[in-house]
């Protein structure tokens, strides 16, 4: 898709300035839309429709709003924007292959490509290129002498989550080396300097949401790489976790925002439990999630810890990395023993797209692709029971939250879904976003939810004294003063002063 995308950039872009005017836009959209309705054997588009629709379009594809469309904003167009994909595969344009996996409702229900959860699952990644991907994300496997045509040099290491993987600057390096060249005797040397991390610009979004978080003393902490940051949003000063030692992929913050959980990639992943004011790496777990790890989430009163792997069992691992206070531990020392893995077991058939806790950490919840399930612990195995009362097979859930002991579930097509007890609560559903809600978060200030979703939008709710979800505040990313470059809500959370 990506190559198609160009090519017709390319043919459009008639004055090779490398940009997609509104008037090259428009000639591209009355071609398109007159050859579209030839193989619908339907009547010609009128001019309104075409000015119409490039101005649609346009207003999507311009994402930084400077009239004038670039490669990257119209690669991103073809590849996120739903209704293109659905109108190039009914027409025979486009294969379902090119389009990547359907995360809608499945078969007799809604469509839904989205890149962006797709890269979450590394599916597109995989399917271009296995063997490329499994070397970037630290999986087992060695390449052939003649397979990438020697452009990859190759490192033997014993173990480690490098081993047998591609190392392109290595060949890069020696290969730059002069044929007459001979080092002096201090060129050989290490040299005697050091290397001290001072600023981090960006984080990690294109393959991962609900990621950005608030800390107790109104800090921002976020992930870029394998390094966790504190973000003082006051003085523009970053303060650092590096007990990672491959990028990570998810984060989780517990009710106080005093504590923080990152997981990494890797075919031995570590889950890391810090301290958001110190900085301190309090609790670290090697085993027994593979492959990486995908979700985290902490229990209510902080002391547990639920992730998730990217094993093909979709695999779900308890952690109980503190004790409880000895105002509340009968035997201290005993309390201290139970501390570590606390249970075990397979998840869900699909990849999982979220992780929670119930309000009393009896359940975790696990939301999937056309799946939610509830799991137990019994003997230290996790037990899961999936949720039902759907009124349709639901498509994609990426996001969930609890509101006291109400849980709350955000869908593929923009819903807001309640649940009561494992049961969908009839009658309680709330269309919040215009499409796929990518984020949701439990409130900080009073009794509601935050949501946040593809069309731009975050929306702050209460639950009102009949229990039903009322709209309070609402920002759109696609404003003109905005001025963002891809406007979707990849994370929200209440900042801690309104508690």
């Amino acid at each position: 898709m990506t190559e198609k995308a160009e090519l017709i950039f390319n043919l459009y872009d008639f004055d090779k300035s490398k940009y997609i005017s509104r008037d090259e836009l428009t000639i591209l959209m009355t071609n398109s839309l007159t050859a579209l309705r030839a193989l619908a054997k339907g009547p010609a588009p009128s001019l309104a429709e075409i000015e119409s629709k490039t101005k649609e379009v346009f207003k999507k594809a311009d994402l930084d709003g400077n009239e004038k469309i670039t490669l990257d904003e119209f690669t991103s167009f073809v590849r996120r924007d739903n209704e293109v994909l659905q109108c190039l595969l009914g027409y025979g344009v486009a294969k379902t292959e090119d389009l990547g996996e359907d995360l809608g409702a499945g078969e007799g229900g809604d469509v839904l490509y989205d890149s962006d959860l797709e890269n979450e699952m590394g599916v597109r990644e995989s399917a271009n290129d296995s063997k490329k991907a499994g070397a970037k994300y630290g999986m087992d496997f060695e390449v052939g002498e003649d397979e990438d045509g020697g452009l990859f040099a190759r490192e033997q290491e014993a173990t480690g989550d490098q081993f047998m993987a591609v190392k392109p600057w290595k060949g890069t390096v020696d290969n730059m080396v002069p044929s007459r060249y001979v080092p002096t005797r201090s060129e050989r040397e290490r040299p005697d300097a050091t290397l001290d991390l001072e600023y981090i610009y960006g984080y990690r979004c294109h393959d991962a949401r609900n990621n950005l978080r608030y800390t107790s003393d109104g800090k921002i902490v976020y992930h870029a790489a394998g390094v966790g940051v504190v973000l003082s949003h006051t003085t523009n000063t970053q303060q650092f976790m590096l007990e990672h030692d491959d990028d990570i992929l998810c984060l989780a913050t517990d009710p106080s925002g005093q504590y923080c959980a990152t997981g990494q990639v890797g075919p031995k992943p570590w889950l890391c439990i810090w301290d958001t004011s110190t900085m301190e790496c309090l609790a670290r777990y090697r085993s027994p999630l593979v492959k990486g790890i995908k979700c985290v989430a902490f229990s209510n009163d902080g002391d547990k810890v639920v992730a998730s792997g990217m094993d093909d069992g979709h695999s779900l691992a308890v952690f109980r990395w503190r004790a409880a206070p000895k105002s509340q531990a009968a035997n201290q020392k005993a309390d201290q023993e139970k501390l570590g893995l606390l249970a075990t077991g397979k998840g869900p058939r699909a990849p999982v797209w979220s992780l929670g806790f119930s309000a009393d950490g009896s359940q975790i919840v696990a939301t999937c692709t056309r799946e939610l399930s509830f799991y137990t612990i019994t003997n230290g195995v996790l037990k899961g029971q999936r949720g039902s009362g759907w009124k349709q097979p639901p498509g994609a859930i990426p996001c969930q939250a609890f509101v006291e002991n109400t849980l709350y579930t955000g869908t593929h097509d923009g819903y807001i879904v309640e649940w009561a007890g494992r049961t969908v609560a009839k009658g309680k559903e709330v269309k919040a976003h215009e499409s796929l809600i990518y984020a949701m978060s439990t409130r900080t200030a009073s009794k509601g939810l935050v949501t946040g979703g593809k069309d731009g939008k975050a929306i702050v709710w209460a639950v009102d004294n009949s229990g039903r979800l009322v709209q309070e505040f609402k920002y759109d990313l696609r404003a003109a003063d905005v001025k963002s470059m891809n406007p979707q809500v990849k994370s929200v959370a209440e900042h801690p002063k309104t508690r």
